[in-house]
């Protein structure tokens, strides 16, 4: 069945997104903003760590997809998610009461 809603369709009569409507994973500050302060906290003091499941679920709901290519994400697995060492570095400068640059 082919969308009738006035957005563009492929042949297949799938809905094409405008490529303004896309979006793409949001980055480490963005979704940083939106956590509890209590897993800002747990992250901070277990920088390095496996992240628990509920944190990866509460990044998640934040906005922050650890299913992306983003600079942030590292390396998932049986022992769970891990930041990249990048995003090591920004967790630590964030404790340190730093403003990492913006990527």
């Amino acid at each position: 069945m082919k969308a009738s809603c006035g957005v563009p369709c492929s042949p297949s009569g799938v809905v094409e997104l405008p490529p303004e409507w896309q979006t793409a994973a949001m980055n480490i500050e963005q979704w940083w903003a939106q956590l509890k302060p209590s897993t800002k906290a747990w992250l901070i003091d277990n920088n390095g760590d496996a992240v628990p499941a509920e944190i990866v679920a509460e990044i998640t709901n934040a906005g922050g997809s650890v299913e992306t290519d983003a600079w942030w994400v590292g390396e998932s697995g049986p022992s769970g998610f891990y930041f990249s060492d990048e995003a090591i570095d920004w967790i630590e400068a964030v404790g340190n009461g730093e403003t990492p640059e913006p990527r």
